[in-house]
């Protein structure tokens, strides 16, 4: 149980120290569309850059609601397996 909480820990302290990089990179809209658009015009990118700069703080959120025991791959695969549920709602 110490070496669990003790990797709880240091997910913590990693993750706090990467947002002040990782949010202001997900600000940028000429990254974001680099990496998203794949060469295509996207008329929203704000509100791609929006919901992306958004959906990272809600999901360490409630990563920490659930006493940080998920692994990085297991937060991982909610939020993929939660995105996919939005958007088939969104296309029917």
């Amino acid at each position: 149980m110490q070496h669990t909480a003790m990797n709880s820990r240091m997910t913590v302290q990693t993750i706090q120290s990467a947002l002040p990089i990782v949010l202001p990179c997900m600000r940028n809209r000429d990254l974001v569309k680099r990496i998203f658009a794949n060469g295509e015009q996207l008329a929203d990118l704000d509100y791609l850059v929006s919901i992306l700069s958004s959906l990272i703080p809600a999901v360490i959120s409630t990563w920490y609601e659930h006493r940080q025991n998920e692994s990085a791959e297991t937060v991982y695969a909610h939020v993929a397996k939660c995105t996919g549920l939005i958007a088939t709602a969104l296309n029917s």
